[in-house]
């Protein structure tokens, strides 16, 4: 009996595997002229040690982006300001050690937009643009199994995997723009200007979530399991943060509902059954006339809370917070949310801290940022936090941190 509870005890051990937490520090954001560094950072006790340079001071970084379901990180940086190089870097989740960098370099196009694209093979699809050339844009894939490069055709943009937007008002967003019909449920994807040849979005809303109107939206999250479209917002007023309504299809059971979040904008991205979000809502108030057509803007001078916490100059890893969300006329009143996409339960708690965002979640233990410090807190029974522990704190590298993985070694 002793000879056998021993060698289960030696198997267990054989087979526990290390979980290595990483953080990755970024800045993708076009608007401002300062370029900064990118790094990857792996967690130590109290402390991070740096790993691998995404990109540098001297680079464009215009996106990176998490695939959790498939174990891959991408990212895409250019270097057109200073030698024209062009690159995707490919991390895989279960090895990050090992990085792939794949040389766009003679390309005579700049790279716009990334999605995933899943259907018999798996490929990154990337949306190249060039305004001189005839062919103005073309869909590049590179396969995540060969990393071969292909041309892509626009209907393939129907088989997509979307995994939302981080927080700290950066622009690495992952959605995909459609138009409503006006007579059924059907989403058209305004890749081509011919609006006959658009493509048509496979899923397609029930008909009492039918909009009966041509309106823009953005598909914010699709995976094989669940699709998440925003199909409605409150206008801005100066002393609310309005609400919007999200149009979810569970693919699993099939069935569809309606939820209400707090923010006339969605900020959300999603972990396995989980959408993590930050409330959000615009700063600019729209005046209509009686017919609903805007006449005016006013721009609304709400500033985030914590102001005074955060950092007021550039660093070498990005801009401050309040810079960005002042060009994007964005207010974010420290308010971060779990909605339980299978069961429907919604946790929310306060941060006081415009600058929070969710950063990962994974086996009950959401991790978390708030300006400068990163916690983690177990989920409990599907409706609430437990306890946080802080995990690290840092002035100059934590603010501009926005993405995490787990990997296990």
């Amino acid at each position: 009996m002793k000879v056998n509870i021993l060698i289960l005890f030696v198997f267990l051990t054989l087979n526990i595997k290390s979980q290595n937490i990483y953080f990755l520090q970024g800045h993708p954001f076009e608007e401002i002229d300062k370029r900064f560094e990118s790094v990857l950072y792996k967690f130590q006790p109290d402390t991070l040690v740096r790993k691998y340079v995404i990109s540098t001071a001297e680079e464009s970084l215009l996106f990176i982006k998490i695939y959790y379901d498939y174990n891959k990180l991408f990212a895409y940086k250019s270097g057109w300001f200073y030698n024209g190089s062009k690159r995707l870097i490919i991390i895989d989740l279960a090895n990050p050690e090992k990085i792939v960098e794949l040389n766009f370099d003679t390309l005579k196009y700049d790279c716009y937009d990334s999605w995933l694209v899943t259907n018999n093979e798996n490929y990154l699809c990337l949306d190249f643009f060039n305004r001189y050339i005839n062919k103005k844009n073309i869909l590049l894939g590179v396969n995540l199994k060969t990393l071969i490069k292909k041309e892509l055709q626009t209907n393939e943009l129907k088989n997509i995997t979307i995994i939302g937007s981080p927080g700290g008002a950066i622009q690495s967003d992952d959605y995909l723009n459609v138009y409503s019909s006006m007579v059924d449920g059907k989403l058209y994807i305004p890749i081509t200007s011919n609006i006959e040849n658009r493509p048509i979005f496979p899923v397609e809303l029930p008909e009492n979530m039918w909009l009966r109107e041509k309106k823009l939206l953005s598909i914010i999250v699709n995976t094989q399991d669940y699709f998440v479209l925003p199909i409605k917002w409150t206008d801005t007023e100066e002393k609310e943060i309005g609400s919007s309504w999200l149009a979810i299809l569970n693919k699993n059971s099939n069935q569809w509902y309606q939820f209400k979040i707090k923010g006339n904008l969605q900020q959300i991205r999603i972990f396995s059954n989980w959408i993590a979000g930050q409330v959000v809502t615009s700063n600019v108030k729209e005046i209509k006339d009686n017919q609903g057509k805007i006449q005016d803007r006013i721009f609304i001078n709400r500033i985030s809370p914590g102001m005074e916490s955060r950092k007021k100059e550039n660093t070498k890893t990005g801009a401050p917070f309040d810079d960005r969300t002042n060009f994007l006329k964005l207010f974010y009143p420290g308010i971060l949310y779990l909605l339980n996409l299978s069961t429907e339960q919604y946790i929310e708690w306060e941060t006081g801290q415009g600058d929070s965002e969710i950063l990962l979640v994974q086996r009950d233990i959401v991790y978390y940022r708030i300006n400068d410090e990163i916690y983690k807190a177990p989920i409990i029974n599907n409706e609430k936090l437990g306890k946080p522990i802080l995990l690290v704190k840092d002035k100059e590298i934590v603010p501009d941190i926005h993405w995490a993985f787990i990997s296990e070694e």
